[in-house]
């Protein structure tokens, strides 16, 4: 039986305000199934912040929602902070 490690969930890409209200959703649960949803959930901790792991996460977190950013929101995942994927994923809910 595959662990949940083995699911493979294929992004959809990101252009607009429409398109990521789907992409919201699977990359909710992709950040479930590799254990970084609480990094956008959960209020900023300073303490959390300055550890490896928590800048880890984060880093991976930009890296997978900037790879699907196309058009706009590509322009959006530019302008943000390099590796900051937990400030990048509230821009686009914000936006």
């Amino acid at each position: 039986m595959a662990g949940s490690s083995d699911i493979k969930i294929t992004l959809p890409k990101i252009s607009d305000k429409e398109s990521w209200i789907a992409a919201r959703f699977q990359l909710r649960n992709w950040m479930r199934l590799h254990g970084c949803l609480a990094f956008v959930d959960t209020p900023v901790d300073v303490k959390l912040e300055q550890t490896e792991e928590y800048a880890n996460q984060n880093s991976r977190i930009f890296g997978v929602i900037a790879a699907q950013c196309e058009g706009s929101a590509l322009t959006i995942a530019l302008a943000a902070t390099e590796g900051d994927g937990r400030s990048l994923f509230h821009t686009f809910d914000r936006t």
